[in-house]
């Protein structure tokens, strides 16, 4: 499984890519996007899910990154140790850039 974090734009937020599929699907991780939070947390539309999202999400969350593109070539987010420690040591190492335009109020 694979997955690569790229930056977005302004007002973009975060979204979740699976480019396995023939037509990728996006998923905006959004609370109406949760369909099912027995022991990880899942997101779908339509019969697509991506699963176990919470330790990546909660990484961008503490770094105050609000507009990324999460691109998966699997149904599932890798689980790494388990927190969201190697999630926050790679996008710190990678670099955060301020945007131009205020954060988005959702």
């Amino acid at each position: 499984m694979n997955l690569t974090l790229r930056p977005a734009p302004p007002g973009h937020g975060v979204v979740f890519v699976r480019t396995d599929l023939s037509a990728p699907i996006t998923i905006p991780a959004r609370a109406e996007y949760v369909v099912d939070t027995a022991l990880a947390t899942t997101i779908g539309r339509s019969s697509i899910k991506v699963g176990t999202v919470e330790h990546i999400l909660a990484a961008l969350s503490g770094l105050g990154v609000d507009n990324a593109r999460i691109e998966l070539d699997g149904p599932e987010v890798p689980i790494m140790d388990g927190s969201a420690a190697p999630f926050t040591y790679l996008i710190r190492t990678a670099g955060i850039r301020i945007q131009s335009e205020p954060r988005a109020s959702w």
